[in-house]
């Protein structure tokens, strides 16, 4: 998560006003990376990661 956070802080603000995942296991840390970025995350719903 810690590089997804890098990438997205040096968007400018106007880029990153939301993030949407799909709902893989990598993204369980989730709650920290909207504490970071100070955006909400959204998640697709399960078998429709279009």
């Amino acid at each position: 998560m810690d590089k997804i956070i890098a990438a997205l802080a040096a968007l400018p603000l106007g880029a990153r006003q939301s993030i949407t995942f799909d709902r893989g296991t990598e993204f369980m840390s989730w709650p920290h990376l909207q504490v970071e970025i100070g955006k909400r995350n959204w998640f697709c719903d399960p078998a429709a990661p279009w």
